[in-house]
């Protein structure tokens, strides 16, 4: 099945990608098609001193660098037969005509994969459909002229709550004012984090202010500690430094961990494989969970598809970051942030936000 997948993927993606030269030939004279180019490769582009994510879980089939295209673009136009061309031609003219970019282009072609660009190359990973899938209808969010992200159920309530995650770039917050404004049900507070390179535990320089104003102001609150474990241990310690910062407080929402990549060579985790880092996020997750307090992991998309094992992850709370319509994820999560440029009284920075569906 990996063969004849392979075959079919790569006859598929090198006719799409032989057809994208075709069109820029076609659109020349459109000056638009050269600046979208250069703006998409600027928007989509990964830094080289990102950290170094582990693949030994994705097949080498399905992921396609530029020397790949370039060994095998010659014969796959002998290949591709002219009513293929026609038809994928003029459907990716409207496309670009509409200002998608590439890889909105290829996740259209590629409907049963996720389609990622990461570290400078297109990974193509097959929807698994034995796990939990993403419910949520995409035709239903909708954001509002204030930038704030509605999901329209079919039964026309809002079946979800709305809320915030600070830290310390968000600066002194009056969370009188947050509650006054009527557009938080809930803060996700950062509690700290681990360093990158020493490893030590801080925390955040506004948790315990932020936590005694929200809880003042009747906001429920949940916390997010920013790992970065290199051991089962490591998971364990900051799982108990998040409950020593709790204390006594009342804590409603969940208590997330927090995965993602660390744009440093010298990072202490740059090392990690998708399953070490699996093992640490549950553990921590676990650790919260015999405490007694509801818990949950977030992240990005390169974060669920190539950091970790999403398929270990089907008992905890996604907390899943995208900012864009239509939200690209296929399997299930309970929290969206939606923004990490919002705007609510009482805080002078841009904030994120988000919706949370349970």
């Amino acid at each position: 099945m990996a063969r004849n997948g392979k075959n079919k993927n790569t006859r598929r993606i090198f006719i799409f990608l032989t057809l994208i030269f075709g069109l820029t030939t076609l659109i020349l004279a459109f000056c638009c098609v050269l600046l979208f180019s250069y703006f998409s490769i600027r928007m989509s582009k990964v830094k080289t001193d990102d950290i170094v994510i582990e693949t030994e879980s994705v097949p080498s089939d399905r992921i396609y660098t530029q020397e790949d295209v370039d060994q095998l673009i010659v014969s796959i136009r002998e290949e591709a037969t002219r009513e293929e061309r026609e038809a994928i031609l003029e459907q990716m003219r409207d496309m670009m005509e509409s200002g998608n970019g590439t890889v909105e282009m290829l996740r259209y072609f590629y409907p049963d994969q996720v389609v990622l660009l990461a570290d400078n190359q297109y990974y193509f990973l097959d929807i698994r459909t034995d796990l939990k899938m993403n419910g949520y209808d995409p035709e239903l969010f909708e954001f509002d002229e204030a930038g704030d992200l509605h999901y329209h159920s079919p039964e026309g309530e809002e079946s979800y709550l709305r809320g915030i995650d600070v830290s310390k770039y968000q600066g002194k917050i009056n969370w009188e004012k947050v509650k006054e404004s009527g557009k938080v049900d809930f803060a996700i507070l950062r509690a700290g984090l681990r360093g990158y390179t020493e490893g030590a535990l801080l925390e955040d320089e506004t948790f315990r202010a932020n936590l005694e104003g929200a809880t003042n102001a009747g906001i429920p609150v949940g916390l997010y500690f920013f790992t970065q474990a290199t051991t089962n241990a490591e998971a364990v310690e900051e799982a108990n430094y998040c409950l020593e910062l709790i204390g006594d407080a009342k804590v409603e929402m969940p208590i997330y961990v927090d995965v993602e990549e660390v744009s440093k060579d010298n990072a202490r985790t740059s090392i990690l494989t998708s399953g070490e880092r699996t093992d640490f996020a549950i553990t921590f997750m676990d650790t919260i969970e015999k405490a007694g307090y509801k818990t949950g992991i977030y992240g990005n998309l390169k974060s669920f598809m190539l950091m970790l094992d999403i398929s270990r992850l089907e008992d905890y709370e996604k907390w899943f970051a995208d900012y864009d319509l239509p939200i690209y994820f296929p399997y299930d999560y309970t929290m969206l942030q939606y923004s990490e440029s919002g705007n609510v009284d009482g805080i002078s920075e841009p904030v994120d936000m988000n919706i949370y569906f349970r």
